[in-house]
């Protein structure tokens, strides 16, 4: 299972993901951007849980970038 590590910085965890989801596309994999933003907020650690709440609540997933 994907997840932020402990001591791993948002850069080094959006590097990762980003890696995984381009091997999956080349695999035929797809997804979209609302996907992608689900995914990305379910892998940050409790501590982020108030932006996670913030973000989820603004319901437009696809216009984040």
């Amino acid at each position: 299972m994907f997840e932020m590590g402990e001591h791993e910085t948002i850069m080094d965890m959006n590097s990762h993901f980003t890696r995984i989801t381009n091997e999956l596309k080349s695999l035929g994999k797809t997804f979209t951007t609302k996907e992608l933003v689900r995914k990305i907020l379910r892998f940050l650690p409790r501590t982020w849980e108030a932006k996670v709440t913030t973000i989820q609540e603004a319901k437009d997933l696809k216009t984040i970038s």
